[in-house]
């Protein structure tokens, strides 16, 4: 059984819980996706860097839920984190909103 891939969105959630991320990031044997609406590149790996949070790739320049929505299901991520929706994205992926 192959472990599942995790997504995080890096527009909100990350940075409000970071020894959480970082801990996981740097721990999970799966693959690890950051997902973010924003366009600076550099910026976002830097804040991300600077947190110790560690990911197989991070993909920016995702501006609608249904673009989050559309690279979740092509990177087969079954679990996502994401603080502005506890609702399912799809029938294969969790969604956990509140990490305090």
């Amino acid at each position: 059984m192959s472990i599942p891939a995790i997504g995080i969105d890096l527009d909100s959630i990350e940075f409000s819980c970071p020894d959480f991320f970082a801990h996981l990031t740097s721990r999970w044997e799966g693959k690890v996706y950051g997902l973010s609406a924003r366009t600076d590149c550099k910026e976002v790996f830097q804040k991300c860097q600077d947190s110790g949070l560690v990911f197989d790739m991070i993909y920016t320049h995702l501006f609608e839920m249904d673009a989050k929505i559309q690279k979740i299901e092509e990177l087969g991520i079954s679990v996502y984190f994401d603080e502005m929706s506890g609702k399912p994205i799809s029938s294969k992926c969790s969604v956990y909103s509140r990490i305090q």
